[in-house]
């Protein structure tokens, strides 16, 4: 399908039921406080609700929706077994994007600690490094500069796992009927998914946006199905920050009587896909259902640049000469 084809099969076949533009103003309450937990379905005094649960893990830029109706536990168990996956799975997308955490926005450092990519605040973003450096290149005649990122040991489930629970945060709980296989395989350690059940494998469809921060805010849509009988997927999740959009099928009970082969899943349309100033964003689809941890992985992002100035009063110096650790 192309651009127009998706924003027709969207606006004629989904309705959106979460949609929040999160910044930096006041907070936002999902839920009430003490109600029973949507997760593990217990209450008061059974578990308790002391912490301010974040719907969405601060990390990604989330510092307004705080829901009520997940309990200590379960707020402990998702940060242990889920967040630290989508944390490292996306820390590098949060650094070039400059999408600032719990307190600031993260550091990049290259595994022997040669190559680093350090943003703080009122300045430009830094790339530090050697000009031999192989985490590092710059291409002069075509001003492109590249830097290579090593990602952390993190379980691609687990990932996916994390992007399920965000979506079932957000939405209304009435939704939550539709979602008790999910709600189960989101709440227990093992991160074991039955191949023979939709949606399978467990894709997620990432879109690059180049240039300089498009998505200013997080932003969480999720979608669903107007229908009940055709064979497209019935709630969809998008997520997007920096430069990043993120989007996944929701598992719900409702594509259980799908058979695989059948259910059908649509790239959503993201704005930056027309006419574009900074580039034409770029679609990657990858296969998060391995259980096992990936160990070495390696990206690389490409910069553009007008000019280059020499600094020879840094030649010579190491990083922790610059002030960093």
């Amino acid at each position: 399908m192309n651009l127009f084809e998706r924003i027709y099969y969207y606006e004629t076949g989904y309705s959106i039921i979460a949609n929040y533009d999160v910044s930096k103003g006041g907070l936002i309450h999902l839920d009430k406080k003490g109600s029973t937990c949507r997760f593990c379905g217990l209450g008061v005094p059974d578990v308790t609700f002391t912490s301010n649960s974040h719907a969405v893990p601060e990390f990604l830029g989330n510092h307004q929706l705080i829901l009520n109706s997940e309990c200590d536990a379960c707020n402990k168990f998702f940060s242990i077994h889920l967040e630290d996956h989508l944390d490292k799975y996306t820390r590098h997308h949060r650094t070039t994007g400059q999408v600032k955490g719990k307190t600031k926005i993260p550091s990049y450092k290259s595994k022997d600690g040669r190559a680093r990519f350090d943003v703080k605040p009122g300045e430009l973003p830094k790339i530090l490094a050697r000009r031999d450096e192989e985490h590092y290149n710059i291409d002069f005649e075509k001003k492109i500069a590249t830097i290579k990122f090593q990602i952390e040991p993190f379980i691609p489930s687990a990932v996916y796992k994390c992007l399920v629970k965000i979506g079932l945060s957000i939405i209304d709980r009435s939704e939550m009927k539709d979602f008790s296989r999910a709600l189960r395989w989101i709440s227990q350690p093992s991160h074991w998914f039955a191949q023979a059940r939709p949606p399978y494998p467990l894709l997620s469809m990432s879109t690059y946006v180049p240039g300089p921060r498009p998505f200013q805010n997080l932003k969480l849509i999720v979608y669903k199905k107007n229908d009940l009988v055709s064979c497209r997927v019935h709630y969809l999740l998008f997520l997007a920050f920096g430069n990043i959009a993120y989007q996944i099928v929701l598992p719900s009970d409702n594509d259980w009587a799908i058979p695989n082969e059948k259910l059908t899943f649509v790239p959503i349309p993201v704005p930056h896909e027309w006419e574009w100033q900074f580039g034409t964003p770029t679609l990657h689809v990858t296969d998060l259902s391995g259980v096992d941890y990936i160990r070495g992985a390696e990206t690389s992002t490409n910069y553009s640049f007008d000019r280059v100035v020499q600094k020879p009063e840094l030649i010579g110096m190491r990083l922790k000469d610059l002030g960093y650790k």
